[in-house]
């Protein structure tokens, strides 16, 4: 999932052509693994492109970090906590999202 992010951040900063042509092969082989590199990678991408500020907060200090898509809902809430943050309520589905057990 690094493969596009800025060198900087430890990541491949390879370009959107190779994004797709991994995207492509690994589907060969996997076609949920090509999906996610495609997915979830042009996130990475998208966020390579934003201003330097918004970069930092995505990517400094945390490597192999993955960004799911953004998803509305009436009841959720999100709270901060020590460690991380605490998630609840309905949300609509987000392909690529990685949620914890428990």
């Amino acid at each position: 999932m690094q493969l596009v992010v800025p060198e900087r951040y430890g990541g491949l900063e390879c370009d959107w052509p190779t994004l797709v042509e991994t995207s492509r092969i690994s589907s060969r082989v996997c076609p949920s693994t090509g999906w996610m590199i495609g997915l979830v990678g042009s996130r990475a991408a998208i966020v390579g492109r934003l201003p330097y500020i918004c970069q930092e907060h995505v990517f400094a200090d945390r490597p192999g970090q993955i960004i799911a898509t953004a998803s509305v809902s009436k009841d959720a809430s999100i709270h901060k906590v020590d460690g991380g943050f605490r998630v609840s309520g309905t949300w609509r589905f987000s392909s690529g999202t990685i949620m914890p057990a428990g």
